[in-house]
């Protein structure tokens, strides 16, 4: 009997094939970079910016400017460039100061003032003088402004929790932490928004607007090392930061013990040629960022070194927003364009860009706000009690504002007011909290747009929701509603 023929194989099920990968990011020309040093409580990192207005080095706009005020004062064409021919040249003026004729005692002002060696020439940089004289300073590419204090930043929030305004907050007060937040929403969306704790400043005025503690000493919060930066100063400024009265040495850099290594020739402190080495060293932080008119600026690379452990990426809520940690110092980076089509300087404040960095903020708030979105989600207050406890370092029970982390706002913004000296905290762009590849049933049910379905939001059964909240911690998140989805 012949044996019947065994069956074909099944074909092996072909496995999908791998996306190729993205192609790395290309960095701009070296030559490009602005080197900026941020001042740290725990020693100064090293952040290399590249800045592009609408996909042109940002340096082009300023160097045209400066370019055509230096030669409206060659009208003649032999080189020469005066400042009789330039005050003489009203077609200059018209184009760069339209419907504004300058009177013969102002163009005297301005010669007297900005032709500073006095030889009726004109040279570039009495130009970039001039160009920047509405903001007391020459015009350039970016332009930084910082200040920090030492102690804990005021905060309105605080005010509010410590209710028996001892400057501490006991365990009573921090257990109420939650309900005492959810007080002043509103709209009862279960979020916080800055909008909805302005009648906390308000109630506050009338308490003597208590503070949890003074500001005495200001110091800078950053650095750039370029333009005219003196580097002869670079020595004082660490020292008055990081070793008052002492010499810079290994334990100065807590979070940065690397750095001083990097640094020092050997002889176990910091001189002023070895501190120069600041400005060339491999950065600590990369970022790209790209301003783009009529769309919003994105950050369009973010790097960071793997040689410092405690150097971290926190959050990335937006494209235009990202949080950095140092030890316990918190890096709000942040990208603004306050660009006005129809401010009547438009042209000069468009192609400027300013880095504001400062520790001027609610650093409660911002301690709070976990990934850094502007707003208080309903995962973040229902949680602020425990993670407070968390920031008591010596486990008295009692919370004060020296243990709170430390807050630095460090944001890149094109369009300001070249006039402006002041420091306040930029609004954070609209964030969507639920990720583009979350199941679309629970995009639709958060309906707060906060990322996280709580058990109030979820329209199932509760036995459900217990199913899907994977870690039991009260709230779904998107991967694990994508868990939920794979599993079926």
């Amino acid at each position: 009997m012949q044996e019947a023929p065994a069956p074909e194989p099944e074909p092996a099920e072909q496995p999908e094939p791998e996306p190729p990968p993205e192609p790395a990011y290309t960095w701009p020309e070296e030559k490009l970079r602005e080197r900026v040093v941020l001042l740290s409580p725990g020693g100064p990192l090293v952040a290399d910016l590249w800045i592009t207005v609408d996909g042109r080095p940002h340096t082009e706009g300023v160097e045209q400017l400066v370019e055509a005020a230096y030669n409206a004062g060659d009208t003649n064409g032999d080189k020469r460039r005066t400042w009789k021919e330039w005050r003489a040249n009203n077609e200059y003026f018209a184009s760069s100061m339209p419907g504004v004729t300058p009177t013969s005692k102002q163009l005297d002002e301005w010669e007297e003032t900005y032709d500073r060696n006095g030889d009726h020439r004109i040279q570039r940089g009495e130009m970039a003088s001039w160009l920047g004289r509405d903001a007391g300073r020459s015009v350039a590419p970016l332009t930084v402004r910082s200040t920090q204090t030492r102690g804990a930043s005021e905060s309105r929030l605080w005010e509010l929790l410590d209710a028996d305004a001892s400057g501490g907050l006991s365990p009573d007060e921090l257990a109420s932490v939650a309900q005492r937040l959810w007080a002043y929403d509103a709209d009862d969306d279960r979020t916080l928004v800055d909008a909805e704790l302005a009648p906390l400043e308000e109630q506050l005025s009338t308490q003597g607007n208590r503070r949890i503690s003074s500001r005495v000493v200001q110091r800078h919060a950053a650095l750039h090392l370029g333009g005219s930066f003196d580097m002869g100063r670079l020595g004082y400024l660490l020292a008055d930061m990081y070793a008052r009265q002492q010499s810079l040495g290994g334990e100065c850099f807590r979070e940065l013990p690397g750095l001083f290594t990097e640094l020092d020739d050997g002889d176990g402190w910091l001189g002023d040629s070895e501190i120069a080495r600041l400005a060339t060293i491999e950065p600590h932080l990369r970022l790209a960022v790209g301003f783009r008119d009529g769309r919003p600026p994105v950050i369009e690379q973010l790097e960071l070194t793997d040689r410092v452990e405690s150097l971290r990426l926190v959050a990335h809520p937006t494209k235009s927003r990202a949080v950095v940690q140092l030890g316990d110092c918190r890096l709000v980076l942040s990208i603004h364009d306050l660009a006005v089509p129809s401010s009547p300087n438009n042209s000069l404040r468009s192609i400027q860009t300013q880095l504001m960095v400062h520790d001027q903020c609610d650093v409660l708030y911002e301690s709070l706000d976990a990934n850094s979105d502007g707003r208080l989600g309903e995962r973040e207050v229902t949680t602020a009690s425990e993670r407070l406890k968390a920031c008591d370092l010596d486990g008295d029970g009692l919370l004060s504002a020296a243990e709170l982390p430390q807050v630095r706002i460090v944001a890149l913004l094109r369009g300001e007011d070249p006039s402006t000296v002041n420091f306040y905290v930029p609004d954070a762009a609209p964030t969507s909290g639920s990720t583009s590849d979350a199941p679309r049933w629970f995009a639709a049910a958060d309906f707060n747009n906060d990322g996280d379905l709580s058990r109030r939001e979820f329209l199932g059964p509760p036995e459900a929701f217990d199913q899907l909240d994977l870690n039991g911690d009260g709230f779904m998140d998107a991967e694990e509603a994508r868990a939920a989805d794979g599993a079926e």
